[in-house]
């Protein structure tokens, strides 16, 4: 059974395309509804493991189906910057303050709207905005503690253990806010929970992530030159870079929060046998009703 989405082949009958998530037809039974059982996981076993071109894949894929809504999420952010033109000291103070409380909401409004894209659920930037809003404060700690940790390694990089340790912790908490969206964990069971999937595949997660940061580079490298061209031809003003800026990272950061999401999946998927119906109780359960 092909997909009409990407294109990749499925196994006859299966309801969700193993590879981006659609779903296969509009006429099988709705996908919050029980899938075939695996291991005892109802729903368990329709999210095949992804190697590395099948992760690149479906990153776009689902990028392609969610772009409206995950441009928005991650545009909202940046319009404090836009507006930061540095004229007074307090006020872009302010504004920094904003895009950087915004933009950790936006981190898990954009992990909703994945999921949602996944399960086949409609992608409205306001309800996954108020689903962060539920999960703003262990992300806010979460973010805070890896941003600390990571600046004090970083600092630690005048040293050689310092450049390890960077990357190290890096790594095994990738995943942290995912456990905050997806499975409601506190600050620190979060960051368990990211070194938790992250052990014996380490590696593995490194290597994706320095793949995307090369893709990313690829993707900027155009920016970065019409940016050249306009400053060369047209001198603008601070407004407009900052204009340019922010669609920018407002067509690039989704990216990063599809490629976390799937691979974050995809680890789950491997240890857990996690599936679609799995995901959709996870994105369904609010705070209150976290295990």
């Amino acid at each position: 059974m092909h997909c009409h989405q990407c294109g990749s082949e499925n196994p006859d009958g299966a309801r969700f395309c193993g590879n981006c998530g659609v779903g296969l037809d509009a006429g099988q039974p709705h996908p919050h509804e029980a899938g075939p059982s695996i291991a005892g996981r109802p729903g368990a076993g329709d999210i095949p493991p992804r190697d590395l071109g099948q992760l690149i894949s479906a990153t776009f894929a689902v990028y392609r189906r969610a772009a409206l809504p995950l441009f928005i999420i991650a545009l909202v952010p940046q319009v404090p910057n836009i507006f930061n033109l540095q004229q007074e000291p307090m006020l872009s103070l302010v504004l920094t303050i904003a895009a950087t409380l915004l933009s950790i909401a936006a981190g898990a409004a954009g992990v909703f709207c994945v999921g949602h894209a996944l399960t086949g659920r409609s992608t409205d930037v306001l309800d996954c905005y108020g689903r962060a809003v539920n999960v703003f404060l262990p992300m806010l700690g979460v973010v805070v503690i890896v941003t600390l940790a990571l600046v004090g390694s970083a600092i630690l990089m005048l040293i050689v253990i310092g450049i390890p340790l960077f990357f190290f912790l890096l790594v095994i908490w990738s995943f942290a806010t995912h456990a905050v969206v997806i499975e409601n964990k506190g600050v620190f069971a979060a960051l368990g929970r990211s070194r938790e999937l992250v052990r014996g595949n380490w590696w593995r997660v490194f290597g994706i992530g320095l793949v995307f940061v090369l893709i990313t580079i690829a993707l900027v490298v155009p920016v970065i030159v019409l940016s050249i061209i306009v400053e060369l031809l047209f001198n603008p003003s601070l407004l407009v870079f900052n204009i340019i800026s922010a669609v920018t990272a407002a067509l690039l950061v989704p990216l990063w929060q599809v490629v976390g999401t799937l691979l974050y999946i995809d680890l789950r998927v491997r240890k857990e046998g996690y599936g679609l119906q799995s995901l959709a109780d996870d994105l369904s359960r609010r705070p209150g009703d976290a295990r």
